[in-house]
């Protein structure tokens, strides 16, 4: 007789079959189809670095957002990259593969420094710490998460042993934990290696993805589900859940309507949540009404993700493509807003609003003058009027993200508008 535990793995090794496992090429249905799966921006918005597979080999791409310049681009076969992550200096990303290997680009020279051997199969998720010396990786069937000491590129210690499959692992916002998710919830630790006693929270789901809030005080969880096999026509909803990190209490829950989540990210406020479900559908969730404010189209087949730029007012995610159709990515363009047809990414601005262009505007750290007259347009709801004089301050007057951020969400307002 078969037990309830081997079924739970039947059933998982089933629907992770095109997923988190890498499909040879031999088996793939459409190998000629691209998969954006991970996206994210540099911590200041100067870059934008996005990544994927396309069944039997893996694309990289890192671009200069103002000018969308290619900074660095390689195709690598037998491989696909599930996750990357920038190093809060911008100078280099790290990207999990399907070949069990972490693989490390440096920006400024255009290399792949090294590669990361110590998983035994596919790597899950990579996060790097805000101090930049460390780098925590989580492999999915091999059970492992992985500290790195990035100043040695040396693997430090397993921080975890689970023979659960792991999805993801991540730093909190002071370096101090390390968070990792599973099939039996999540389990957090000390990053102080004299302190390896772990705090377990919410057993009771199965998780698929996991994002600290950017205070560190919350964590959102997106859970897995599975089809029904004694009723396939039975609905099954994923469900956002976010936590107390301190003490693990659950403070709401929102079923989503959706498939497993794959990703989750934090609007800057922490009042929004965007996520991405294995069905293909992006959506961003007011936190406090529990309700979408804003749906998309994202990538199937493969697990993607959803990054916000970095002072909140653009949202990435990954897009599945035929590679006939794609748009050069040696063509010069801005980034500040693509919605190409045929891209490998969509940025779009969520739920515009002008509460939400003052609060960058209130990020930016402009001078006082500049300040003032910014926020006297956007009062008077003229955003023509405030991209002018967005456009007329001198190039290091804010940062590069920010001018972006700005720029976007005034192009939507004022389209709205019209």
């Amino acid at each position: 007789m078969i037990s309830h535990k081997n079924l739970k793995i039947i059933a998982l090794s089933l629907l992770l079959w095109c997923t988190f496992i890498h499909i040879p090429a031999s088996q793939a249905q459409d190998p000629e189809t691209l998969y954006t799966t991970a996206v994210r921006w540099s911590s200041d918005g100067s870059m934008f670095a996005y990544a994927g597979t396309t069944s039997h080999s893996g694309f990289v791409e890192i671009v200069q957002t103002q000018t969308g310049e290619t900074l660095y681009q390689s195709i690598h076969e037998a491989t696909g990259f599930t996750s990357l992550s920038w190093s809060p200096d911008s100078r280099y990303i790290a990207l999990g593969g399907y070949d069990q290997r972490i693989w490390v680009v440096d920006t400024q020279t255009s290399q792949i420094i090294t590669n990361l051997f110590g998983h035994q199969s596919t790597v899950s998720r990579v996060d790097w710490s805000p101090d930049g010396t460390k780098l925590v990786s989580a492999g999915n069937w091999d059970g492992l998460t992985i500290l790195w000491n990035m100043q040695t590129f040396q693997m430090e210690r397993i921080v975890e042993r689970n023979n659960l499959f792991v999805t993801s692992a991540q730093f909190d916002p002071s370096g101090q934990r390390i968070a990792i998710a599973s099939e039996s919830g999540i389990t957090i630790y000390s990053t102080d290696i004299a302190d390896q006693a772990p705090t377990a929270y919410v057993a009771q789901f199965n998780v698929a993805s996991m994002e600290f809030s950017h205070d560190g005080s919350t964590i959102a969880l997106g859970t897995q589900v599975f089809p029904n096999i004694v009723r396939p026509e039975a609905t099954v909803s994923s469900q956002v859940v976010i936590v107390n990190s301190l003490d693990g209490t659950i403070q709401s829950t929102i079923s989503t309507e959706t498939a497993t989540i794959n990703g989750l990210a934090w609007s800057m406020d922490n009042l929004e949540i965007a996520t991405h479900s294995s069905d293909g559908i992006v959506q961003m969730w007011n936190l406090a009404t529990q309700t979408v404010v804003a749906r998309y189209q994202g990538i199937q087949r493969y697990p993607g993700n959803v990054s916000f730029s970095p002072f909140g007012g653009r949202l990435a995610f990954g897009r599945s493509v035929l590679q006939g159709n794609t748009i050069s990515s040696l063509e010069q363009r801005s980034i500040i807003t693509e919605n190409r047809a045929n891209a490998l990414y969509n940025i779009v601005v969520p739920a515009p609003s002008p509460e939400r262009l003052q609060a960058i505007t209130d990020a930016c750290g402009l001078a006082p003058a500049a300040d003032t007259a910014l926020t006297a347009e956007i009062s008077t709801q003229d955003y023509a009027g405030f991209t002018t004089q967005l456009e007329a301050l001198p190039e290091d007057a804010l940062p590069p993200g920010c001018r972006a951020d700005l720029l976007a969400v005034a192009a939507a307002l004022d389209a709205q508008g019209r």
